[in-house]
């Protein structure tokens, strides 16, 4: 078996124990709020999930006591993008209408904070550590989304003033992103007993893997907007200014000028530019995937090791845009 076969047997059996596990985790609910939790949770790709699954049973551990680490890391997954869907004023996730267009903003992002914090209860009833390991994700990924810089008057005013440094983008997906893949991979850790030191390692690995995965989406959205046959989305090429002010290499006045046109593809010299990014992006990615499997090197050798080791390659394959029909 390779790692998408295991990915699609595990995302099955999670997404089961998320609807099994909601009327208990979420105790004391209305059966509206039962069902707003259950459809924030539909269609999610599981690899946060998947990851606290494999990284338990690397390390010996029994997938049984994975489990419920893993819905934790799913319902704080969900109620991330809660939030983010909301303050990025996103109307679509996953092809369904965001949380806050169906709940309405305030409902939404109370039904998120009831998520966030059940996770971090059910986690402390669990283990103190898994408690402690969940928390700092959830306040990382906030730190994440506080500093990250949308939009055309903040960036602007800040390249302007010379505060912006282009490295932030590497804080930025490594809070955002890495924070979280982070601490399932460390739940996964804990659900196996395994010692301080591989801990460690697993939530090495799983940071940097979580580094990779925000590049092959932001990635993904560069493909996109390089095209030049189609218009572009000027709210989500907004979203991309840290990555392409990172990677690409035209200056920041030549970025800034691409990213303000309006409606309008890519000419040929701006779209040259946005291809040096694809490139200089797939290099970093291919450099953190290494990086994340050395970490590996250092666990004992099995059948589930092997399938950690090809998680990256894979999951940048499920992140791969895929080609427009003709």
């Amino acid at each position: 078996m390779d790692f998408l076969g295991y990915w699609h047997g595990i995302r099955d059996r999670i997404d089961a124990e998320c609807a099994a596990w909601i009327p208990e985790f979420f105790e004391g609910g209305l059966p509206a709020e039962h069902e707003a939790i259950h459809a924030s949770l539909a269609a999610g790709k599981r690899l946060r999930g998947c990851l606290v699954c494999l990284m338990c049973e690397a390390l010996g551990g029994r997938l049984e006591a994975a489990i419920p680490r893993a819905v934790a890391i799913e319902c704080i997954q969900a109620a991330s993008l809660m939030h983010d869907d909301y303050v990025d004023d996103d109307r679509q996730r996953r092809g369904q209408a965001a949380t806050w267009t169906v709940q309405g903003a305030r409902r939404a992002v109370l039904l998120a904070d009831v998520m966030f914090a059940t996770a971090i209860r059910r986690m402390v009833e669990l283990d103190p550590r898994d408690g402690a390991v969940v928390t700092r994700a959830i306040v990382d990924m906030a730190r994440g989304a506080y500093q990250e810089l949308h939009g055309q008057s903040t960036l602007g005013l800040a390249l302007e003033a010379g505060t912006y440094r282009s490295d932030e983008y590497l804080t930025v997906i490594r809070r955002k992103s890495g924070s979280l893949f982070g601490a399932a991979a460390q739940l996964g850790a804990l659900a196996a007993n395994a010692d301080t030191a591989a801990g460690a390692r697993a939530l090495e690995f799983g940071m940097r893997i979580g580094d990779v995965y925000q590049m092959a989406d932001d990635l993904t959205e560069i493909t996109r907007l390089a095209r030049t046959d189609a218009p572009r989305d000027v709210h989500g090429a907004w979203a991309l200014a840290p990555a392409l002010l990172y990677f690409s290499d035209a200056t920041p006045e030549t970025t800034l000028a691409l990213l303000r046109k309006r409606g309008e593809a890519p000419d040929a010299s701006e779209a040259a530019h946005l291809r040096a990014a694809e490139r200089a992006m797939r290099l970093e990615m291919a450099v953190r995937v290494d990086e994340a499997i050395a970490v590996l090197d250092r666990l004992s050798a099995s059948e589930h090791t092997r399938l950690l080791r090809e998680m990256p390659a894979a999951m940048m394959r499920l992140m791969e845009p895929q080609p427009a029909e003709t």
